[in-house]
C-alpha cells in the first residue's frame, strides 16, 4: 500500500487501520504491517498534540474571560476550569512526550490564540501579554469575586 492509502484508512478509521495491520501480520508481511503501524502511531501523536493544544487554549481563554469579565465567573466557569486542568493532566500522563518542556514550547502560540479569541468575544484589544504557568495550572480561582465574597458573609 502507498503512504497515501494508509493515511486515508487511518483518517477514516483507526480500527480499520488496526485490522489492516493485523491482516498484513497474519499474511506474514511484517514490512507492510510495520509501515501501517508507524503511520498510525504518527497520526495518533499528531492528533494528541492538537487535542492538548485545544484544551490548553480553551483553559487559557476561560481564565482570560474570568479575569477580564468578573461576571463570567460562575459555578459552571469554575467547574470548566477544573475539568480542563484535569483533562490536560490526564492527557499529559497518558502521553509522556507531552511533558512540561513540550507545553512550554507551544505556550506562546496557544496563548496568542486564546487571547485572540477573547478579543473577538469582548470586541476589544487586550493589554495582557501572557498568562503564567501558575495562573493556568495552579491558581485557585473562585466563581465569586472578592466583592461577592465579602458581601456574602
Amino acid at each position: 500500500m502507498t503512504t497515501e492509502e494508509w493515511e486515508r484508512i487511518i483518517i477514516t478509521s483507526h480500527y480499520m487501520a488496526g485490522v489492516k495491520i493485523q491482516n498484513y501480520l497474519k499474511k506474514g508481511d511484517v514490512q507492510e504491517a510495520q509501515k501501517g503501524l508507524e503511520l498510525l502511531l504518527r497520526h495518533q501523536k499528531d492528533w494528541q498534540q492538537m487535542e492538548l493544544e485545544w484544551k490548553l487554549r480553551d483553559l487559557m481563554f476561560h481564565i482570560l474571560m474570568g479575569m477580564l469579565v468578573p461576571q463570567k465567573r460562575t459555578v459552571k466557569w469554575s467547574i470548566q476550569l477544573d475539568n480542563l486542568r484535569t483533562e490536560i493532566e490526564n492527557h499529559r500522563y497518558e502521553i509522556p512526550i507531552m511533558d512540561d518542556n513540550y507545553v512550554k514550547s507551544i505556550w506562546q502560540k496557544v496563548f496568542h490564540d486564546a487571547k485572540e479569541n477573547a478579543e473577538i468575544m469582548l470586541n476589544k484589544s487586550l493589554k495582557i501579554n501572557l498568562l503564567t504557568w501558575h495562573e493556568v495550572f495552579e491558581e485557585e480561582y473562585s466563581y465569586r469575586t472578592k466583592k461577592q465574597r465579602t458581601t456574602a458573609r
